[in-house]
């Protein structure tokens, strides 16, 4: 199942016989909400949500004020059943692997579990996969805003030298996208985890990712701060140090950044 959440034609199907109806993946919109607002300094910031679905968060978002979102999944039906219920937004029917808009559109870039669906679990679908999910990364950094804005800048944490932003939000251990994210050349993470009914454990993954000014670590290491309700920790992850994750198909390995799998991007780094 989790290998065919990557197909459109599952979506499409799925979308027209109303199975994901009014469906919020891990969180509800009211929850994440909270952990957007300092990503989301005034009113007028510019907002891409990737395979929207038929969440509520672009809604609650525009209700508390935020009115420059454009919505796209690949399914027309979900799109044409959301521009039916919310006709003062934009919704597109498009590729999250093929973006079409120009460099530098968006302010903040959300993916709340689109990432998630590339990924599958199993060993032989895992490389795919993970192909798939840097394919979506690289087009959600080539539409972020390069420049440096001070109103984007989250006070005393690892991202603040970021312009635009991507927000994730993920069932697995972040580290599991590790190659992804140094690939495109986030290489500065700020990790929170949220409580998730939903998801494997209880929780799941916030995720903040921006490059950082060049650095000689940055081709092969992550600057990562993690935050629970217990306390807040800054480390330098160096990907070739962290542990392989198993290749079952549970979650159980989903704890934290160092403890989930990451593979070495020396090679393959790149800030385009």
């Amino acid at each position: 199942m989790a290998y065919a959440f990557g197909k459109s034609a599952f979506w499409e199907e799925s979308y027209k016989k109303g199975d994901y109806a009014d469906y919020e993946w891990y969180i509800s919109g009211d929850t994440l909400l909270t952990e957007l607002q300092e990503y989301l300094p005034h009113k007028k910031v510019s907002i891409l949500m990737l395979g929207c679905g038929t969440s509520a968060l672009s809604q609650q978002l525009y209700t508390a004020g935020f009115h420059n979102i454009v919505n796209i999944d690949i399914s027309q039906t979900c799109i044409d059943q959301m521009q039916k219920l919310q006709p003062h937004m934009t919704w597109q029917v498009m590729d999250v692997l093929d973006l079409q808009f120009v460099d530098g559109s968006f302010d903040v870039v959300i993916d709340k579990a689109t990432s998630d669906v590339f990924y599958a679990t199993k060993k032989k679908q895992r490389a795919h996969g993970l192909q798939r999910v840097q394919r979506m990364f690289a087009e959600s950094h080539r539409v972020l805003k390069k420049e440096k804005k001070k109103s984007l800048q989250p006070a005393g944490d690892t991202v603040s030298q970021m312009a635009g932003v991507f927000i994730q939000i993920t069932r697995h251990a972040p580290a599991r996208y590790s190659s992804a994210y140094c690939a495109v050349g986030w290489d500065n993470l700020r990790i929170k985890w949220v409580p998730s009914a939903k998801a494997y454990g209880g929780r799941c993954y916030f995720v903040a990712a921006a490059g950082s000014p060049a650095d000689s670590d940055a081709a092969n290491s992550l600057q990562v701060r993690e935050t629970n309700d217990d306390h807040s920790t800054a480390k330098r992850v160096r990907l070739e140090d962290t542990e392989q994750v198993s290749d079952d198909d549970t979650d159980s390995d989903d704890t934290s950044f160092a403890e989930s799998d990451s593979e070495s991007c020396t090679s393959n780094s790149s800030s385009s």
